[in-house]
């Protein structure tokens, strides 16, 4: 999914969808290019991932914890969760927005 390629929230739901949410911690966050992804944490706490990232990630969400149904085919399933998050990144993409965002 790319930001700048009219995103829609079928192709978020797919990005949830691919995610085991009970695999562990997940980021959603947005490269440079617009491209959104969800990366699983494995073996790093959140701030040393966002370090290891900086030079590509221009804004994430706080991290979704793991077994929360944040991720995953559960969450990929509820349009409510789904519009939420579609709207917060198309909305910050849009704005300019950069770096760490604890709201969502």
């Amino acid at each position: 999914m790319n930001l700048n390629d009219k995103p829609t929230r079928e192709q978020l739901s797919e990005l949830f969808a691919e995610c085991n949410d009970n695999e562990g911690h997940h980021i959603i966050w947005v490269n440079d290019d617009g491209t959104v992804k969800i990366a699983l944490l494995i073996d790093t706490i959140p701030a040393k991932w966002a370090v290891d990232q900086k030079e590509i990630c221009k804004f994430r969400l706080e991290t979704c914890g793991a077994a929360n149904g944040y991720t995953g085919k559960e969450a990929a399933k509820d349009p409510n969760w789904v519009n939420r998050i579609f709207e917060l990144i198309t909305f910050h993409w849009d704005k300019g927005t950069k770096g760490y965002l604890d709201i969502f």
